[in-house]
């Protein structure tokens, strides 16, 4: 294959008429044989004759991303090295569009849907690998996603972006602090996210961002009004599986910003305790809730949340329905 590449492909006129040949076996080939071989030699195009390839590389593009979501590993992978070598050749708004493309099949990918989450990760790690130039663009959108994709529970997802995260930042702590509106302008906007597991993430990645920053980093900013508030409205309404995160998140927040944060334990400790009674729903979640409230507690030991009897009456009676 080489040597037949070596030879016929030296003029715009032989890759004019075998660049159209490689997309639509891209786009309509059979077999893993047959995608993944067609993959290999755009790369080797890509690497051997970037010049004469260059005009074709914005028309291979997109049919690369769509075979991100074929069945086989072997071809998604083949396809997202491709994808990272073509992307050195197009035009910088080309590879922006895809970037985005990427990002929202991952936030917006149906639950089940572990594929798309995967593909995207990979095609973006050959991205960021091969073609970092075309990314600068990019990177206030890509940062805060690659954060939140860290905290997924599905293995190989949450191996691929772990990747991208440590590709494009030197270590976590600077990553967030110097990208820390993004991430958390993200982090709040999907914990409304439709996917359960998605809010779960968002509320993962928020309790390590407050776990990484200092509370100067707040100073100057209504972030922490911000992140409060969506707090609140992540922990009201019905329990879902994950929404444990939400509470670790709330009290990380009481931790780090006590004095900006201590007018609005009140309100924090009542929405706690009306959590602590959902062990008809999960006890596991209500346990926990118990114990997040002694945490929001002790955060705020100024706060005499005791001195009303409330929630040690709302604790009895947890602990009481949990054993009996």
């Amino acid at each position: 294959m080489n040597l037949c590449l070596e030879r016929c492909c030296v003029s715009n006129e032989a890759i004019d008429k075998l660049a159209p040949s490689l997309v639509a076996l891209v786009q309509r080939g059979t077999g893993l044989a047959t995608r993944a071989m067609s993959a290999r030699v755009i790369v080797r195009l890509a690497t051997s004759c970037p010049k004469l390839l260059k005009s074709h590389a914005d028309s291979m593009l997109r049919p690369l991303s769509n075979g991100l979501t074929d069945r086989s590993v072997t071809v998604r992978k083949e396809f997202g090295k491709a994808i990272g070598q073509v992307a050195r050749l197009c035009k910088k708004r080309s590879v922006t569009r895809l970037v985005e493309r990427l990002l929202n099949d991952y936030t917006e990918s149906d639950p089940s849907d572990e594929k798309t989450r995967h593909a995207a990760g990979v095609a973006l790690m050959a991205l960021v690998t091969t073609a970092p130039s075309k990314l600068k663009k990019c990177v206030s959108q890509l940062i805060p996603i690659s954060f939140i994709a860290k905290f997924s529970n599905e293995q190989a997802v949450k191996d691929i972006w772990e990747s991208v995260w440590n590709e494009i930042t030197v270590t976590t702590q600077q990553g967030i602090k110097l990208h820390l509106k993004e991430v958390i302008t993200t982090v709040l906007s999907v914990l409304g996210a439709g996917s359960h597991d998605l809010r779960r993430q968002g509320a993962d990645a928020l309790t390590e961002v407050l776990k990484s920053v200092e509370a100067k980093d707040f100073q100057d900013t209504d972030l922490v009004d911000q992140i409060e508030s969506s707090m609140v409205s992540a922990l009201t309404g019905r329990f879902w599986a994950g929404k444990d995160a939400v509470l670790k998140a709330t009290v990380a927040l009481a931790t780090l910003c006590p004095t900006k944060m201590i007018e609005k334990i009140p309100k924090l400790v009542e929405r706690f305790m009306r959590e602590c009674g959902r062990e008809r729903e999960s006890v596991v979640y209500s346990r926990e809730s118990v114990t997040q409230l002694g945490l929001l507690l002790n955060a705020a030991p100024s706060v005499d949340a005791y001195r009303t009897g409330k929630v040690v009456v709302v604790v009895v009676v947890v602990v009481v329905n949990i054993v009996v």
